[in-house]
Order: C-alpha cells, then sequence, then structure tokens
C-alpha cells in the first residue's frame, strides 16, 4: 500500500492511496475508490525507476516506488512476478520523469 497526498500552502488537497491485496489492485481518492483492477484483468505490468505500473486496458494504477506506506517497491515486484507469471514486466527508462 502507498500513500501521497498534495498540499499547497500547508493546506492539504487531497490524499491518494493505492493497495494491492489477493484479488486485485485499488485505487483510491480521499478514501473513495475511484479505479479497481482484478488480477485477472491485469494485460500489462510496466516498471522503470520511479513507478510500477498496473495496466487493464486504457486503465491503469501507478504505485510511485519512493512512496510505500507498507513493504517495499522490490518486495512488490518480486510479489508480481509470483502474482502474474504469465505478464513479464516491462522494465526502462520513466514515461514521465520525476
Amino acid at each position: 500500500a502507498i500513500c501521497r497526498s498534495m498540499d499547497k500552502g500547508g493546506e492539504q488537497l487531497w490524499t491518494g492511496r493505492n493497495i494491492a491485496h489477493a484479488d486485485g489492485v485499488e485505487s483510491y481518492t480521499d478514501d473513495m475508490i475511484c479505479l479497481s483492477i482484478r488480477w485477472d484483468e491485469v494485460d500489462r505490468i510496466r516498471e522503470d525507476e520511479y513507478h510500477v505500473d498496473i495496466h487493464s486496458g486504457e486503465n491503469v494504477i501507478r504505485f510511485e516506488k519512493d512512496s510505500f506506506a507498507e513493504g517495499a517497491a522490490d518486495e512488490f515486484g518480486l510479489w508480481l512476478e509470483e502474482k502474474l507469471p504469465n505478464i513479464a514486466i516491462e522494465r526502462g527508462i520513466p514515461l514521465y520523469p520525476c
């Protein structure tokens, strides 16, 4: 699970949270679910220096590697390889450099 907040001038604007669990991944904004992808819907996984992206068609849930609240990005990558052995993780340069 990861958590990221958007702040401006000390005022919190929103909080985003992504969770990976046994059934799939979910993305929340301010504790309201905005996207859910089941593992059997995943058609692509992409990893770069900063992110791990879980794709289902046009839908993407992005895990930022530097903001894991539980576990670590490296452990997540290994877990994904075990969970979805038929989907090769594409590795490359960042699509959107930070």
